[in-house]
């Protein structure tokens, strides 16, 4: 099993012919794999150890002895493929870990250090593209998430998944969807192996130990003083995953059909910081459950080739949005119920997935503090809802060059409540109160595709492209607001392979983003509205029913251009660089107009940006721009924001290791490093929802803020929380039944701004007092604060016990080994400004076991 880069029409091809694969011995079978060398797999169980362990860990890329890859950049239209299975030990097949151990092209929004991630919906920027831009797929069938934008409807079970294929760009294969693609083997072989019958377990052991000896003096050798030195500390509450257990079965159920079940549940705590920082902080806890299943059937070989695959997920949260850092009365319960039934044939892939929730927000009518302590989660309300959704994915490959493509999701939600009210307060005195209607949503929102495309190779060169025409659109119920438009994309990836051991490559892309489901919500005049007043003035007004769409309103586009070279240093050393430049054209923005009196008059409001801003307290450059009194309703208007983000980066790989296998002493480990600079004008806050140029918040449209688009405040790094990667992972085959597997992650710092809170006439204003790491200007460090670095260390040990019936796999992690206790939130106020105070340290060190049949 190799992780690395295969083709992706190769990889489009291993989905078509998977099922035929699996009927065959796959261990007596040569199997060829993406840098077009061919392995001869032998029957023996040492094999596949050292297949998993040794092999493992080239997160980057693998490259042929003594050949670079055919165009095989990250960043063009070939494929970046993980195989699961070889991870598994490191990873416990969970899709969150593998990301963020293996794959260098993506940047996980939050923490995910010993599964402390699992119950959050998944996240996931690709090369710091916003995370809503992210689609999710499985065997090329979209299954994204029809009410949250860029995460999956549901994933199948564990033991299910074979591969992970990360496309950046739309590629020169009608099947690469521009996102996340999971690879599923569902059949049993023929012969009365058990290749694909077994169960697994593992469990949790948390906070074992604190910092390593020498936390401190590490920390401030590489990068100033550790949170626990300074002033005030943080909290001695860490947030960690208290408890966890996984389950899994998985075998036939007939001759061509296979079924799977997994179950995860757990508990982790949380730190609310309502009251205050250090020793005010309060710890909760949020319990979760996820149950995941799959049922398979297919039919081979015969004059009618298909594959039908059925999968549900359930899912329990008691903490919703808790990731995104909202406080503990700010979350909401969530149960959740998704099914997916996909038909692959040959040239024709549908699929329909169909899901409901339920959101109940475990306060309902919690009072909003304007003071924010770390300044994330600035826009924390969703009504409490029943929702329903669906998303139908239809693709057909015409001919070899002529393809169409169609995605179609439906949005509804039924309110629990249709009016209620939030009270407002600063440090606890009143200020006012927010209150609010919903009506429910019902959006359709729609992506319609055709293309041609083809791949042109000689002797010295290799060209591959895909031209397309993309008709998007998304309606609401009223028919206020809507959107349409027809734009084209374009793919080009050439590349120079007259060479044995270099290979440079140029890639160009032009990518129209879809609609998101966030978008839709917003404009949607019925979903949710408020209205904030204060001794009956109207402070601010916000929502759909306040909202119009510029006339000249463009679709976003993506621009990008990579150049990298691929150079075989020697048969067992492969070294991988490129740049890429792009910018994003047309990215949305709310601003606001005034209007008459007769506006509020005549609509029920929406929630409030005055924890950002209010009117008579504005200071510094937005003096005045809301002060007095006043009876008049606030409207928006989307547009496009007023600069392009541009994004520039670089990356680098190097992999070396033997290439035997079947022997103890087998090794192989990668060194990879990124570079994620995305330079825009932010959303008001800091965090991962803030730091996202995907971002739609009508915090930005206060006078405060859009007055201060014109300022160097505005102007900052939107690195999708963190900017800068290197991951280096090191397997090792002790013996022919023992491994050894290490990942260690550096994440660099979180941009990040301070605020300041100004007070007059009864009202406060919040305005940002320094820029969020704009890279324009270099000091030390870089305009503007970075919150700091996280560092991890992942080692996993298994161990192989073969029988005459089955093996039995023993596992052994321990996350976080190398605990530095390293900050993970910061203080965005003068409390901490000073001493860059830290909130709250990393999640701490746990063992995970695992046993597994097979």
């Amino acid at each position: 099993m190799v992780i690395g880069y295969q083709h992706r029409d190769q990889h489009r091809d291993q989905h078509r012919d998977q099922h035929r694969d699996q009927h065959r011995d796959q261990h007596r079978q040569p199997q060829t794999h993406g840098h077009g060398r061919t392995h001869k797999h032998t029957p023996t169980r040492h094999a596949r150890v050292v297949s998993r362990c040794g092999l493992l860990c080239a997160c980057a890329t693998l490259l042929a002895a003594g050949q670079p890859e055919s165009g095989s950049s990250i960043l063009s239209a070939e494929a970046f493929v993980i195989d699961m299975q070889a991870i598994d030990a490191l990873t416990g097949h969970s899709v969150a870990e593998t990301l963020e151990m293996l794959a260098l092209p993506t940047l996980h929004a939050f923490e995910t250090s010993g599964g402390f991630s699992e119950p959050d919906l998944l996240r996931v920027s690709l090369y710091g593209d916003s995370y809503r831009f992210t689609r999710w797929s499985i065997e090329g069938a979209d299954v994204s998430d029809p009410f949250f934008a860029g995460t999956p409807a549901l994933m199948p079970p564990s033991a299910w998944i074979q591969t992970l294929t990360i496309q950046s760009r739309d590629g020169a294969s009608p099947s690469a969807n521009r996102g996340i693609d999971v690879g599923v083997k569902t059949l049993v072989p023929s012969s009365p192996g058990a290749a694909n019958r077994g169960a697994k377990i593992r469990g949790w052991i948390p906070n074992v130990g604190g910092p390593v000896p020498g936390a401190r003096a590490i920390m401030n050798a590489l990068s100033g003083r550790h949170a626990l030195e300074r002033t005030p500390p943080p909290t001695t509450i860490r947030p960690t995953l208290t408890e966890g257990q996984q389950a899994s079965l998985f075998g036939p159920c007939g001759a061509t059909s296979s079924c799977a079940l997994e179950v995860r549940r757990g508990e982790r705590r949380l730190v609310s910081f309502e009251r205050g920082f250090g020793d005010l902080a309060e710890p909760f806890t949020e319990t979760f459950t996820t149950v995941n299943a799959g049922w398979s059937l297919a039919e081979p070989e015969g004059p009618l080739e298909y594959r039908l695959l059925l999968m549900s997920e359930y899912r329990r949260r008691t903490r919703l949005f808790s990731e995104l850092f909202f406080a503990r009365e700010e979350t909401a319960a969530f149960d959740s119920f998704a099914v997916s039934a996909l038909l692959l044939l040959p040239k024709l892939r549908v699929a329909f997935t169909g899901k409901t929730s339920r959101l109940d927000a475990n306060d309902f009518d919690f009072t909003r503090e304007i003071h924010d302590l770390d300044g994330e989660g600035f826009y924390p309300f969703y009504p409490s809802m029943r929702t329903f959704g669906a998303n139908i994915d239809v693709s057909y490959d015409v001919s070899s060059l002529l393809y169409v493509r169609s995605n179609t999701r439906i949005l509804s939600s039924a309110p629990r409540r249709h009016r209620w009210t939030n009270p407002v307060s600063f440090e606890g005195r009143p200020m006012g109160e927010i209150a609010w209607t919903s009506e429910g949503l019902f959006s359709v929102l729609g992506a319609h595709e055709v293309g041609v495309h083809d791949r042109l190779a000689t002797k010295a060169s290799d060209f591959q492209y895909r031209l397309y025409l993309t008709a998007m659109h998304g309606l609401n119920r009223s028919g206020a607001n809507t959107l349409a438009a027809l734009d084209a994309g374009f793919s080009g990836t050439v590349s120079i392979t007259q060479w044995s051991a270099l290979r440079p490559y140029l890639t160009i892309n032009k990518t129209p983003v879809p609609y998101t489901p966030e978008l839709l919500r917003v404009l949607d005049p019925a979903y949710l509205n408020g209205i904030h007043t204060m001794d009956g003035r109207i402070i601010d007004t916000t929502g759909g029913a306040y909202t119009t769409v510029a006339q000249a309103l463009r679709p976003t586009n993506i621009y990008a251009m990579s150049l990298g070279l691929a150079f075989a240093l020697s048969r067992t050393v492969s070294l991988r660089t490129e740049g890429l430049f792009k910018f994003y054209r047309d990215t949305y923005a709310l601003s606001q107009v005034q209007v008459a009196d007769s506006f509020a008059a005549n609509h029920a409001g929406t929630s409030s940006s005055d924890r950002h801003d209010a009117a008579g307290a504005n200071a510094g450059a937005n003096a005045g721009a809301r002060a007095g009194a006043s009876t008049t309703a606030k409207a928006y208007m989307l547009g496009h924001r007023p600069s392009t983000p541009v994004y520039f980066g670089w990356h680098i790989e190097l992999v070396a290791g033997d290439d035997v296998e079947g022997k103890a002493g087998a090794w192989r480990c990668s060194v990879a490093f990124s570079a994620y600079n995305v330079v825009g004008k932010a959303p008001f806050g800091n965090g991962p929802d803030a730091n996202d140029i995907g971002a739609l918040s009508f915090v930005n449209a206060t006078p405060n803020n859009a007055s201060a688009e014109g300022t160097r405040y505005a102007l900052a790094n939107l690195d999708t929380d963190r900017g800068f990667m290197l991951k280096t992972l090191v397997g090792y085959q002790v013996t022919p039944q023992l491994s050894l597997l290490a990942a260690i992650r550096f994440r660099d710092g979180q941009p990040f701004s301070f605020f300041e809170y100004h007070e007059a006439a009864g009202q406060v204003a919040v305005t940002a007092a320094s820029p969020r790491g704009s890279p324009l200007k270099y000091t030390r460090p870089l305009l503007g604060p970075r919150e700091d670095f996280q560092l991890t260390t992942d080692v996993a040990l298994e161990y192989r016990i073969p029988t005459a019936e089955l093996d039995i796999v023993v596992t052994l992690q321990g996350s976080n080994l190398l605990d530095l206790g390293n900050e993970l939130q910061e203080v965005s106020g003068d409390a901490g400004r000073q001493e860059r105070a830290a909130l709250l340290q990393q999640v701490p060190r746990s063992l995970i076991f695992g046993l597994g049949i097979q």
